[in-house]
């Protein structure tokens, strides 16, 4: 006996697609590198790049995302996400002796 409005293979599109969904999500992580603008720097996520010749990303931090006090570099973040074989890399004038 059929059942009238009932899809017979419901359940088997359902445990056909999670894998899919699986598959498709399992390798997005969301690394990411956001500035929260307290130190005179504008807040928002800092561009990423690749390392020419190696392909991996890396976030470039300029010393205009912080604040230079002295010698010293401070920065402030909402997000510091850096995701597995990714890198961050803080630039600035060569007068500057710490990055805090």
């Amino acid at each position: 006996m059929a059942i009238r409005g009932k899809d017979p293979f419901l359940a088997f599109r359902l445990f056909a697609f999670i894998p899919f969904l699986v598959l498709t999500l399992h390798g997005v992580t969301h690394a990411e590198v956001v500035t929260d603008g307290t130190l005179g720097g504008p807040a928002g996520p800092v561009a990423a790049g690749t390392i020419p010749g190696v392909g991996t990303t890396t976030y470039h931090i300029a010393d205009s995302l912080g604040k230079l006090a002295g010698q010293n570099l401070f920065h402030s973040f909402s997000a510091f996400n850096v995701g597995t074989g990714e890198s961050a890399t803080f630039t600035g004038p060569g007068s500057i002796q710490n990055i805090l």
